[in-house]
C-alpha cells in the first residue's frame, strides 16, 4: 500500500485530509477521510500503517483561505457587486 494522493478540506471548523491510497498489489484506490493531529507543532495524520506529515500542506491550505477571505473582502468594500 502506498498513498496516491493527500488533500485537506475543512469540516465542522476543523481540517481534515482526504487521503487516497492504493494497493500495490491491485491497483485498487481507497479514499478516507482523516482528522489531523498536532505534536508538538507537527501535524500528521496516520494512513498505511505510519505517521504522514502535512505541516507544510496545513499552512498552505491556511494562507489560501484567508486570501479568499481578503479578495472577497475587498470585492465587498468596492461595490463592484452592482
Amino acid at each position: 500500500m502506498s498513498i496516491y494522493n493527500t488533500d485537506l478540506v475543512r469540516a465542522n471548523y476543523d481540517i481534515y485530509a482526504v487521503v487516497t491510497v492504493q494497493d500495490d498489489y491491485t491497483g485498487g484506490l481507497q479514499t478516507a477521510l482523516r482528522q489531523i493531529h498536532n505534536t508538538n507543532g507537527v501535524y500528521w495524520f496516520s494512513a498505511d500503517g505510519r505517521k504522514v506529515d502535512v505541516t507544510a500542506i496545513r499552512e498552505d491550505f491556511i494562507r489560501r483561505e484567508d486570501q479568499i477571505k481578503d479578495a472577497l473582502k475587498w470585492y465587498r468594500e468596492t461595490k463592484w457587486n452592482r
